[in-house]
């Protein structure tokens, strides 16, 4: 029996193998129960959060062979299902060709900061950006759309919006980022909303926002399994507590 092989996004969901030994490349967050063992393959540094029991973290993968795998120590492991977590593909299908939306190694253009259309300024597009906290970006998102579309903030010209883009994918170049990561925020996503607010002329996130976005973020890092588990109320524009549930 040879072993398969399956893509996905990220493991956020149970698995539904039983008795099976599987090898993942490189996850965020994982739900392993009812599989026997599993093997995280990755290229990065280990992770430093206790893991299940039946999980262990084993180096990137440097060949498949029918039933088994040979790791970048030149480890060979017996597996049933070989599982990519690759990421995904932005894909309009939905969208004519007069649109002129183009999709390249993920990156969509032409969008000014990441949201409008530069050339057709009705044609929004909310939650491009990877590696943020959604919901407040969202929310900043539509309200910048908003702005733009009852008039309470007056959009640069085309062309100006054009020179916009090319710059922030430049610079993304400079810094050494691939061209699939043209949206990519991470910690950059606090500036990006405080200029969205600023352009738009509405109120930014309060700096607790951020604050507890990086606790929480620092939580899943080092207590994968629970983190999810803990409740926080805000309690001012700078202060958050941990509550009981």
């Amino acid at each position: 029996m040879f072993l398969s092989l399956l893509i996905v996004h990220c493991i956020s969901f149970l698995l539904y193998l039983q008795v099976r030994t599987v090898t993942f490349i490189f996850i965020k967050f994982l739900k392993a129960i009812f599989v026997l063992q599993v093997y995280l393959c990755h290229k990065r540094n280990l992770l430093p959060s206790e893991l299940p029991s039946n999980v262990t973290q084993k180096p990137g993968i440097q060949k498949v062979l029918p039933k088994s795998v040979i790791l970048d120590n030149n480890e060979e492991i017996l597996v049933d299902t070989l599982l990519f977590c690759t990421g995904y593909n932005y894909y309009f299908p939905f969208l004519a060709s007069e649109c002129h939306v183009t999709v390249n190694k993920k990156r969509i253009t032409p969008l000014y900061k990441h949201i409008l259309h530069a050339r057709f300024t009705t044609l929004a597009f909310i939650g491009i950006p990877n590696v943020i906290c959604p919901f407040p970006l969202f929310d900043r998102q539509v309200q910048f759309v908003c702005a733009a579309l009852d008039g309470r903030m007056a959009l640069p010209s085309q062309a100006e919006m054009e020179n916009n883009i090319s710059d922030d994918y430049q610079e993304r170049l400079e810094r050494g980022l691939d061209q699939r990561h043209a949206h990519h925020l991470s910690n950059r996503q606090w500036a990006y909303n405080d200029d969205l607010a600023h352009l738009a002329k509405f109120k930014p996130l309060p700096p607790v926002t951020e604050r507890l976005y990086e606790y929480v973020h620092d939580q899943r890092t080092n207590t994968l399994q629970t983190y999810k588990q803990r409740r926080f109320k805000l309690t001012g524009e700078n202060s958050f507590e941990e509550i009981s549930i």
